[in-house]
C-alpha cells in the first residue's frame, strides 16, 4: 500500500509536466499545476525528456509494484 501512495506525486508530476524545444534548438519543461516558468538546458538535452518520461516510469513501476504487494497479501492461503 505504501508502494501506491509513493507512486501517486510521481504519477501526476510525469502526467502534467510538458516539454518543448525551441528553435535555437533549447529545451524546456514545465509543470502545468505550478506557476513557476519553465526550466531550459542547453541545445540537445535530454533532462527535460529524463524527468517527463523518467517520473512517469518510475511512478508506474511504484503502482505495479504496490498492486503487486496488495494481491499478494490479499490472496487466499493454500491447504497446510
Amino acid at each position: 500500500m505504501a508502494y501506491i501512495i509513493i507512486a501517486l506525486p510521481f504519477v501526476f508530476l510525469g502526467g502534467f509536466t510538458r516539454d518543448y524545444t525551441f528553435r535555437d534548438g533549447e529545451t524546456c519543461f514545465f509543470v502545468d499545476l505550478v506557476n513557476w516558468g519553465p526550466s531550459c538546458y542547453a541545445p540537445g538535452s535530454l533532462v527535460p525528456f529524463l524527468f517527463h518520461y523518467g517520473s512517469m516510469a518510475l511512478g508506474l513501476a511504484l503502482l505495479i509494484t504496490g498492486y503487486l504487494q496488495v494481491r499478494h497479501k490479499r490472496r487466499p492461503k493454500g491447504p497446510a
